[in-house]
């Protein structure tokens, strides 16, 4: 929830900054529904450390191993522009796929692969770490 609200005070600040929404409000529900979708998707990172440490300080902690695929993703650069070894890694990175799918949501209209890898490295995502976060929290009642 709080990231579908993150998306639309950024939209706003956007709007008001003179960015166009080229879909609309339905637009700026899925960017909304996407931002929530993949926010829900990773809180399976923070969990599984939680879970599995028991230790509020590491847990805090260790969201600084997430930066770097924020700020290596296509957020700040656009991917043509980023060193070959960096195009590489985004690749795989799926925090830009989200970004790619919110820029085009905001900036090109309705671009349905572009969307659907966002909501795909979302899924890929909780897929990952979702599963690893049930199994933590069964170990941790259980004892």
């Amino acid at each position: 929830m709080r990231l579908s609200v993150h998306v639309v005070v950024v939209s706003i600040v956007a709007l008001a900054l003179g960015a166009k929404l080229a879909t609309g409000v339905v637009g700026l529900l899925v960017m909304m529904l996407l931002g929530g979708f993949f926010g829900a998707m990773w809180s399976g990172i923070s969990l599984n450390v939680a879970l599995r440490t028991k230790n509020a300080e590491i847990t805090g902690a260790s969201n600084v191993l997430i930066f770097p695929l924020y700020f290596g993703s296509t957020a700040f650069v656009p991917h043509e522009l980023l060193p070959s070894w960096l195009q590489a890694v985004n690749e795989v990175n799926p925090v830009s796929y989200l970004v790619d799918a919110m820029r085009t949501l905001m900036l090109q209209g309705w671009h349905w692969e572009t969307i659907g890898r966002g909501f795909l490295a979302g899924a890929a995502v909780g897929a990952l770490t979702l599963p690893l976060a049930v199994q933590a929290f069964r170990r941790s009642v259980q004892t």
